[in-house]
């Protein structure tokens, strides 16, 4: 069977980071779609992570880890761990994405002749670059990446590709968090407009929940819109 990758995506508690782990695994009798013969070896490819937001900009979230990994000496079994600033709450679409490693810029390390549209990752420059005319051009912006993987899998099948996508809200629960406590604490001292900040507590809770659902109905747009807004409102930066 072909490799499928697999990856664990985890978001730091105080919302500064997120981790993108390589799960995949070596190839065996249990372990069909890993890494290692009659699939692609990890020691031959080059294995990365793009993390993008939703929003109208299409934000990239910069890698705090080398975005590409490569090693001559991987072992398949290895799992790759990649760190990305988490920059702010948003429905967000991690990709980790596989590319064949290259040392000349015209044969990939296993062997395949680099055609028109191909993408590869060069291991002496540790860029990607595209052959585009016939000629290898750099590739820096990683959304062009992103909307060239369907054509890239069908052109040859050596570009592998998952997609992990939730409605990430750190932020907005570490702020919920922060006027919890503060009613908390106004509670102690006898306010006079407790029920006010209990409600408004309560419905910004209900907002980041109802964020949550949008999402979870396919409701994706809807749910980015009430991030946005709430992140706003909030001020969070």
């Amino acid at each position: 069977m072909a490799l499928e990758l697999n990856q664990l995506v985890q978001v730091e508690q105080t919302g500064k980071y997120l981790w993108a782990t390589d799960k995949s695994g070596e190839y065996s009798a249990e372990n069909l779609t890993g890494w290692g013969n009659p699939n692609f070896e990890l020691n031959e490819s080059a294995l990365g992570v793009i993390v993008m937001a939703r929003d109208t900009d299409r934000t990239v979230y910069a890698s705090v880890s080398p975005r590409w990994k490569f090693s001559a000496s991987a072992d398949n079994a290895t799992e790759n761990v990649f760190q990305v600033t988490y920059t702010k709450d948003s429905i967000i679409d991690v990709y980790m994405i596989k590319l064949m490693a290259t040392y000349d810029n015209t044969t990939s390390i296993d062997g395949v002749l680099f055609t028109e549209g191909h993408y590869f990752y060069n291991a002496t420059d540790a860029v990607v670059y595209k052959i585009e005319s016939g000629i290898p051009v750099l590739v820096e912006d990683m959304t062009e990446l992103v909307d060239a993987l369907p054509t890239l899998e069908a052109l040859d099948g050596n570009t592998v590709s998952v997609l992990c996508s939730d409605a990430y809200v750190v932020n907005l629960a570490i702020e919920y968090g922060k006027e919890y406590k503060n009613y908390v604490l106004k509670r102690t001292e006898g306010c006079d407009n407790l029920q006010k900040i209990f409600f408004d507590m309560l419905n910004f809770k209900e907002d980041i929940i109802g964020a949550r659902r949008s999402y979870t109905s396919g409701l994706f747009s809807k749910a980015q819109s009430t991030i946005e807004t709430l992140t706003e409102e909030k001020n969070i930066q």
